[in-house]
């Protein structure tokens, strides 16, 4: 449907609903197409989306054990510390302690 910019400005309302349907609703300018109205098409993101690839969130709240916080804080800690970083894949060395 070809529809004038002095119509389209009157019927707007309609011709949204119109796109909407899938009819092609194109806007003249002097008699001339100048531009379709299309409807938006959804981008389909979502937030929860890969929700299901989570199985369990930590809890941010619960406190440190020792070796965890020796670890954050750059200190000497435990044998078992540096066991469960191999477990990790890294490949970081023991941090040098300020009293050594």
């Amino acid at each position: 449907m070809l529809v004038n910019v002095h119509d389209a400005k009157s019927q707007l309302s309609k011709l949204i609903v119109a796109a909407e349907a899938g009819d092609d609703v194109v806007i003249a300018r002097k008699g001339k197409p100048a531009v379709p109205l299309v409807p938006v098409q959804p981008d389909g993101f979502q937030f929860d989306t890969l929700a299901h690839l989570v199985d369990a969130v930590p809890d941010f709240d619960e406190a440190m054990d020792e070796d965890d916080l020796a670890l954050w804080e750059g200190r000497a800690c435990a044998a078992s510390c540096w066991t469960r970083m191999r477990g990790y894949g890294a490949s970081w060395t023991r941090p040098v302690s300020a009293t050594a």
